[in-house]
């Protein structure tokens, strides 16, 4: 009965895996052919490779080492100090930042005004938000400070 067990075990983990394969096979062919799988109504154009920067200015958040140092955090003056936790799958941060940033660490961190798109790059990867108030970000995070229109 064990070995039925582990057999079966095997048996999913081999189909997840085959299925896995076929997608990302499907995936690479659709980049190559530079024409995706899957459309979304009114496109139909092959698509163009382009680099992010043509598009947007951008940047990754900061903070002072070493994180743990309490001089960094709360205090009178402290801001809400934005890290991956706080983004969440709605594109919106939650209501109450896990952390504040200090005064004193507020100068070697990275401050975004409401409104900025940030994305997460570590943890839960790639997801998106729009800032809901003035904040500083952590270096787990990518900034978006500027867009450039495409001619």
């Amino acid at each position: 009965k064990v070995k039925d067990n582990q057999r079966a075990k095997k048996d999913r983990r081999t189909r997840k895996t085959k299925k896995m394969v076929g997608t990302m096979a499907k995936i690479d062919d659709s980049v190559k052919k530079k024409v995706p799988e899957l459309r979304f109504p009114g496109f139909t154009d092959d698509w163009e490779e382009r680099k992010l920067g043509e598009h947007a200015k951008y940047r990754r958040g900061s903070f002072p080492q070493p994180y743990g140092n309490k001089e960094w955090y709360d205090g009178e003056g402290a801001m809400p100090f934005v890290q991956v936790v706080d983004v969440t799958n709605k594109l919106t941060l939650v209501e109450n930042t896990k952390q504040k940033i200090s005064k004193l660490a507020q100068s070697k961190s990275v401050f975004v005004p409401k409104g900025t798109v940030v994305v997460t790059l570590q943890g839960s990867i790639g997801r998106v938000a729009i800032t809901q108030y003035d904040s500083f970000v952590d270096r787990t995070l990518l900034i978006f400070e500027d867009y450039r229109k495409r001619n």
